[in-house]
């Protein structure tokens, strides 16, 4: 039921508000991508020290995973510029949830009842931000 009014929700506004939306998931698109480059890199470190921190931020993978999650910070900002922080913001932890499950799949990251509850927790307070009146 709460997916549905979620769905609801989302669908209603892109008719609305359809520069919004589209920041917003450009945002969203490039840090997730950005970070999972960054883990990609960080998976093929041999060590966990601040020297080999610094040897995969200049790898490929690195590069293009700083890259991005900077680049993500333009349509970011753009959004900010125009909208409400306060209904913005929150739903900026999406990207984590979605970094988390993406992790879990493709990196074999593990995933504890903890991890799941707190997925489950944002997507509550996700609903209650829409259910809320809160306008784009």
């Amino acid at each position: 039921m709460q997916f549905t009014v979620l769905a609801a929700s989302i669908k209603r506004g892109v008719g609305e508000h359809g520069t919004a939306i589209r920041l917003f998931s450009s945002a969203i698109g490039l840090l997730i991508a950005g970070q999972l480059c960054y883990r990609k890199a960080l998976l093929t470190a041999t060590q966990h020290s601040l020297n080999s921190l610094w040897q995969v931020s200049q790898s490929l993978w690195g590069i293009l995973g700083i890259g991005l999650i900077l680049l993500s910070l333009i349509p970011w900002l753009a959004l900010l510029a125009r909208r409400q922080l306060s209904f913005f913001y929150p739903l900026w932890s999406i990207a984590t949830i979605i970094v988390v499950l993406i992790n879990w799949w493709w990196f074999g990251g593990g995933m504890s009842w903890q991890t799941l509850a707190g997925i489950g927790l944002v997507f509550v307070g996700v609903s209650l931000l829409f259910r809320g009146g809160h306008s784009i």
